[in-house]
Order: C-alpha cells, then structure tokens, then sequence
C-alpha cells in the first residue's frame, strides 16, 4: 500500500501544494500559538487519485496509517531540505524549493513544517535562529546559531537518536524510516490509532456548535453554505482583531484558530 501511494506525494508537489496554503500568510514575527494546521486529507485529495484514496480508506486501518505514513514521510524530507547546514540532501532540490519559497517570503526567514492530530503545520523562523520547532509544544525558539540547533535544543537532529528530544523529533525519526511502517498489523493500528484519534478528534457536537457561534452561523446548514472560501475571508478578518501583533490577547486568538480548525475539518469531512 506504502509502495503504491508515495508516488503520487511527491515532495515536490507536496511542498507547491502547502506553498499555496501558506500563500496568504505573514512571516514577519515568530508564532505565539501553534500554527493553524492543514488537515491531512485535504493534502491527500490533492494529490492521491480518487480510487486509490477511496481503496485506501476501505483497507481498514492499514490503508489510513499507509496514508497518514505516506505524508508523514515526506514531511519529514521536506523538514531535512530546509534544514540547510544538514548535508545529505538533495542540493539542487533544496536550492528549487528555497528559490519558491523566498520569492514569497523574501530571504530571511526559512519555513518550518510538522504534524499533530490536527494535521500538517507550516511555520517560519528567521535565518540565524535555533530551527528547533514541536507541533505539540515548542512553537519557537529565539536562540542564535550557527548550526541547525541551539544547545538547548540538540536533542531535535532526529537523524541522530538521542534522549531528550521533543515528541515532533521522536515522530520525524519513526516516519523517515519506510521499514516502520510494517511494524504494526491490522489489530495493532486499531488499538494505536483507534484510540489515539479518538482522543485527538477535533470536533464533537458540542464544540462544533460553539464553533459556529463564534463564526455568527446558526447551524451546520448554514456552515456548508457560507464554504470553505467564505470562511477563510472571515477567519482572516477576525485575526485581524485577535493577533497579538494587532493588540489582541494570545488565548482569543488561539481560541479562534481552534475554531476555525473544527469548521475547516467538518467542511473537509462533509465535502
């Protein structure tokens, strides 16, 4: 299953399908939150044909860890090309990707990637800092060096195991080894990830209808009406009012983002 769906997750087109996500966002200061993050079946709709997204789907548990393993792995490629004093990598790739990425951003900040539950986050540091960055925890780190990590944070090269890292690193070290993937039986993953999405699931009735309160809709009738597109206008009006950069309070605009995130997910789900 592996086999048949890396292929299609080029990290190439992978990378141009998040760039074009991102496209709207402003590097300009460190996050204070986690990033907003990018569901993974929205990527994997992009770029997976239908029938063998749907054939994966129906596989049971294997066929959606081969998918989340699929686009987990070449994250974690993408992670180690713009980790940019990290030398077994593809050079010219690297240099192509970079090249897209600053004609963006413009050439002082380096674009940051991970994954939770919630999905893939894209973030950003300016060149010069400490790159160490946990999807679950560790947004930022403003520490000067020369290499890839500050001391604090050497335990983050996951390439090479040490105690102490991050639970982002302890997961980039399990998906960028293919031979992982075939540890876990069909039972295993429905006792591992059954149990682990159920915990992580980013809506439930209750706070999908606060979702939408928040959002001025009355149902969710009136949230596949106003659309994906309709929705981004507004979470984007309302950061406006909420970041921190613009006077907001941090927990507003977390709470926001947290919100906005349910309504993408039910949206994405539904659609």
């Amino acid at each position: 299953m592996i086999e048949a769906l890396l292929p299609w997750i080029e990290t190439e087109q992978l990378f141009a399908v998040l760039l074009e996500q991102d496209r709207e966002a402003a590097p300009g200061t460190l996050p204070l939150a986690r990033p907003p993050a990018v569901q993974d079946q929205i990527l994997l709709k992009r770029m997976v044909p239908a029938d063998l997204y749907r054939t994966a789907m129906q596989t049971g548990w294997v066929g959606v860890h081969a998918l989340s393993f699929a686009l987990r792995h070449r994250i974690t490629e993408l992670q180690l090309l713009f980790h940019r004093h990290y030398e077994q990598v593809d050079v010219p790739l690297q240099q192509c990707l970079l090249d897209s990425w600053q004609r963006i951003h413009g050439p002082d900040v380096l674009p940051l990637f991970g994954f939770s539950p919630l999905g893939i986050h894209v973030s950003w540091r300016p060149t010069g800092l400490c790159r160490a960055f946990d999807a679950y925890s560790l947004w930022s780190c403003v520490t000067p060096t020369r290499g890839i990590f500050c001391e604090a944070h050497a335990a983050e090269a996951f390439w090479n195991p040490q105690d102490g890292a991050t639970q982002q690193a302890i997961m980039f070290r399990y998906y960028a080894e293919l031979h992982n993937f075939s540890q876990y039986g069909e039972t295993d993953l429905e006792d591992m990830l059954g149990t682990f999405w159920k915990r992580y699931r980013t809506y439930t009735a209750s706070n999908l209808d606060e979702a939408m309160a928040y959002f001025g809709l009355r149902d969710v009738k009136d949230l596949r009406d106003y659309g994906t597109q309709a929705l981004r206008r507004k979470f984007l009006q309302l950061s406006l009012i909420h970041h921190p950069d613009r006077g907001g309070e941090e927990k507003d605009f977390v709470r926001l983002q947290t919100h906005y995130q349910r309504l993408k997910l039910y949206l994405a789900e539904v659609s």
